[in-house]
């Protein structure tokens, strides 16, 4: 609680909330990956191939695990993704652009690498309308806001209250803009 508190006075946090498509897709994938484990030890016994499954599968589920976006952070001179271990940061004087992505813009964006439902959905994603490759920071497949900075790196973010986000960048930006000029 102390913790929430500190957070929320250093910037403005906006939490994480999994979909139930999420969730679902989540227990659907961890109990596959039991189910073909368990059936590679009645198959193959304690042979190499049940091993190398099982190793190989629990490797890339703590990678997808250890990238799970929990909040936004947006403060008067950052805006930050914080993730279990991970953390992108991108300053307030590098973004160009921020808008609301709908949900029929998202339809030809699929993933390369990373997760399509497991934990979120996160990685990085090729937009095949546009032809560029997108770094995708969402817990559900709705509400998207799109940063562009100045390097033309795009990411989208998802947020139960997406306008309140881009109106916090926003007075960020012009804030930080301002200071530059004078």
């Amino acid at each position: 609680m102390k913790a929430d508190k500190q957070e929320e006075s250093e910037g403005l946090v906006f939490r994480y909330t999994t979909d139930r498509r999420s969730r679902r897709l989540t227990w659907i994938v961890g109990i596959l990956v039991v189910v073909v484990a368990v059936c590679f030890y009645f198959v193959a016994g304690t042979a190499y191939l049940s091993a190398w499954f099982l190793t190989f599968a629990v490797a890339l589920i703590l990678l997808f695990v250890l990238s799970i976006p929990r909040y936004i952070r947006v403060s008067p001179e950052a805006f930050e993704i914080h993730c279990v271990v991970e953390l992108t940061t991108i300053h307030m004087t590098d973004i160009k652009s921020v808008k609301r992505v709908w949900l029929e813009d998202m339809r030809p964006v699929w993933p390369l690498l990373g997760s399509y439902g497991f934990g979120g959905y996160f990685g990085y994603y090729l937009d095949c309308k546009n032809w560029e490759i997108v770094k995708l920071y969402a817990s559900q497949w709705d509400h998207f806001v799109m940063i562009e900075d100045i390097y033309e790196d795009k990411y989208i973010v998802s947020c139960d209250r997406p306008d309140e986000l881009i109106d916090a960048i926003r007075g960020n930006v012009v804030v930080n803009t301002e200071e530059k000029l004078s």
